[in-house]
């Protein structure tokens, strides 16, 4: 049996994201580079050193279609929906970036949280998220 594990899922921010995708679109890229940074930098809250670095190196060299591409992808996927039918595990890992979110708009049956790092806790606490992954495969408990 497979099992997921959604890392830090945003739950229900479509209308926003898509508000926000459509508004950078209108923008001169100065613009729409300063404020993906300022996005990235609300994200980076919590992170490590070597996260920040990383996280801002690869947003920064990620060329601006791509960008514009995944905000939009997010801002329309609807992953209650489209896992519903899923039948295995599914657990999911929360920040405290979206621990507050709706959670009706996420699709966890099992929720962990982790403290004290950024949006991207793979970076920050890769041990804590071995052990979240690790609870979530059949057998492994």
């Amino acid at each position: 049996m497979t099992a997921l594990v959604l890392i830090d899922p945003p739950g229900a921010l479509r209308a926003e994201l898509a508000q926000l995708a459509s508004d950078l679109s209108k923008t001169d890229d100065a613009t729409f580079r300063a404020k993906v940074d300022a996005l990235v930098e609300k994200l980076l809250v919590g992170a490590r050193p070597d996260t920040r670095t990383a996280v801002l190196a690869s947003v920064r060299g990620t060329p601006r279609d791509v960008l514009e591409l995944m905000l939009t992808g997010m801002a329309t996927f609807e992953p209650v929906h489209e896992l519903a039918s899923y039948q295995g595990p599914l657990r999911c890992l929360v920040t405290d970036h979206t621990a507050s979110r709706d959670t009706a708009a996420r699709p966890c049956r099992t929720v962990e949280r982790i403290h004290g790092v950024s949006h991207w806790p793979m970076l920050d606490a890769p041990e804590r998220v071995n052990e979240v992954i690790d609870l979530a495969l059949p057998g492994r408990r």
